[in-house]
């Protein structure tokens, strides 16, 4: 799950620059009044790993839709999970 920090940063680079591609240098300066370049690349490498943004390549990267991976990995889990515990609790 994202932490504040992680979710500031997500939010304001899709205010700044939508779905569409970026570049890494861009994402630093417009980040830079808020966080430290060394904060925004360890974001930006959780992010990639948790699905939120895609790398095109070493410097360009992409962000991905929030409402897919609140379903993907937040919603659906839970709802297995309550299904899985009202068959248990059904019987």
């Amino acid at each position: 799950m994202l932490n504040k920090r992680e979710l500031a940063i997500y939010l304001e680079l899709r205010r700044k620059f939508g779905y569409l591609p970026f570049n890494i240098g861009d994402a630093l300066s417009h980040m830079r009044p808020y966080f430290s370049p060394k904060v925004v690349l360890s974001v930006l490498r959780y992010l990639i790993k948790s699905g939120l943004v895609s790398e095109i390549d070493n410097f360009t990267f992409k962000l991905n839709d929030l409402e897919d991976y609140l379903f993907i990995d937040v919603v659906y889990p839970y709802l297995l999970r309550k299904a899985s515990l009202r068959r248990r609790s059904q019987r």
